[in-house]
């Protein structure tokens, strides 16, 4: 019989039930629910059953995991309508919550041999930038950018105006490139961040390699992008 419960996997059920009462307010946004085990008793469903729903509400984007804590309802925000296929800072576009604080460091050092292996052409002095994005006071990206000299030369940048430079990463460089090569993998390997209070060894990490070029092909800005996989939401808009 059509909508006959019993059509449907159990665990599918299960997964109905318990966005009822999320919907209902009796589990509201940013709220706990309760352990696997109570849960499964008050659902009469076994662990695995239970454990097999709520991973569907998590790849729905219903509820999330938080590390060490349990599973929370998550805040049903607005996304944006753009997402991927316009110019702009990865990292924010792939965010599920944005940052509500940026914190940012740059230095000026001497351009080794990987810099200009990246850049395919030789440069004295490089500087790299450090962005640390965070959504109340917990850490939720990290970026790290090189540019060689000729390009802050060139963009008449003031190292000594530090949110210039910012800008400049977070805005400007977007309204002056010719092209903007991305590259994305999942890792679990950190060498960039290990020292960063958001990295652990069993972490998977959405890793962007950001590549921006002038109309001449050569490079102004090169980005790595660090974003924990649970915080990853991609949105991409195609049009026809």
């Amino acid at each position: 019989m059509p909508g006959d419960k019993k059509a449907f996997p159990k665990f599918v059920i299960i997964y109905n039930e318990i966005l009822g009462l999320i919907q209902q307010g009796l589990y509201p946004e940013e709220s706990k629910l309760p352990p696997e085990e109570e849960l499964a008793l008050q659902m009469n469903v076994s662990r695995m059953t239970l454990r097999k729903s709520l991973n569907l509400l998590k790849e729905d984007g219903i509820i999330e995991a938080r590390h060490g804590m349990g599973n929370y309802v998550r805040k049903q925000t607005v996304k944006a309508e753009v997402g991927m296929e316009k110019p702009g800072s990865p990292v924010r576009k792939v965010l599920r919550r944005q940052p509500d604080q940026m914190e940012f460091s740059m230095e000026l050092r001497p351009a080794n041999e990987y810099i200009q292996h990246i850049f395919k052409r030789k440069g004295a002095v490089s500087l790299e930038a450090r962005r640390r994005f965070r959504f109340q006071g917990v850490m939720i990206g990290y970026s790290y950018s090189a540019i060689l000299a000729d390009v802050l030369d060139g963009y008449e940048l003031d190292l000594n105006k530090e949110e210039q430079v910012q800008r400049f990463l977070e805005c400007d460089i977007y309204e002056h490139f010719h092209r903007v090569r991305m590259e994305m993998k999942v890792t679990a390997e950190g060498q960039s961040i290990e020292e960063e209070e958001f990295y652990r060894p069993e972490r998977l990490f959405l890793m962007i390699f950001e590549e921006i070029y002038n109309q001449k092909g050569e490079m102004l800005v090169f980005t790595k992008h660090f974003i924990p996989y649970e915080e990853v939401d991609i949105l991409l808009n195609w049009y026809h």
